[in-house]
């Protein structure tokens, strides 16, 4: 009984390889369906299919996270637009990478007489200039209680004008900056990674191109 079971093992496993020798399981239609030359047959483009060695794979699926953006701030003054510059240079963005809009805003000066010590003290002033037929107006914000005779854009027309109203008896009155000469930056990166963008501190404000 054990020896027969022994043979019948055997021809079990002598049936077993046959069937999966490629000679024999081919022409009888077995195993063909994990053969490889089967495989390749259903491929669709199989020649676009790359293997990357583990280095260049790695890169391709950083380089396909990594999102580039576009970002912009501003206006800046000259003091908010140096600490823009210092902040992209520690966040490893380079000069290359982006661009400054600058545009130069004009100052403003005018013809001032102040502080007076009260209102009272300007109502007896605009009286007088009333009565020489000198425009005035109240000067605004910390000039005030004052009185502004005109306003210029540019100093030398200011000091020309100055010397005018002197020639009709205004003494007191001088040349006042109201807004000094100032330049406005905007700041345009136009790609950036998004690891550098979350190495740029929160000012100046950093927002999406538009």
């Amino acid at each position: 009984m054990l020896r027969l079971l022994v043979i019948l093992l055997l021809l079990a496993n002598l049936a077993w390889w046959a069937l999966h020798w490629p000679p024999l399981a081919e022409p009888l239609g077995l195993g063909s369906e994990q053969r490889e030359p089967q495989r390749q047959a259903r491929q669709v483009h199989p020649e676009r299919v790359e293997l990357l060695p583990p280095s260049r794979a790695a890169s391709a699926a950083s380089g396909a996270a990594d999102v580039m953006a576009c970002l912009e701030a501003g206006p800046l003054d000259d003091p908010a637009f140096a600490q823009a510059r210092q902040a992209m240079a520690l966040a490893g963005i380079g000069p290359e990478a982006w661009v400054e809009l600058r545009r130069e805003l004009p100052g403003s000066w005018g013809l001032y007489m102040g502080r007076f010590t009260d209102l009272e003290q300007q109502k007896r002033k605009l009286e007088e200039l009333q009565r020489i037929n000198v425009p005035s107006e109240p000067a605004p914000g910390a000039l005030a209680p004052g009185l502004l005779l005109g306003r210029y854009t540019d100093p030398q027309q200011a000091e020309a004008a100055l010397q005018r109203l002197q020639t009709r008896g205004v003494r007191t009155a001088r040349v006042q900056v109201l807004q000094a000469p100032t330049v406005e930056h905007r700041l345009r990166i136009e790609r950036v990674s998004a690891a550098a963008r979350a190495r740029l501190p929160a000012a100046p404000v950093w927002r999406d191109c538009r």
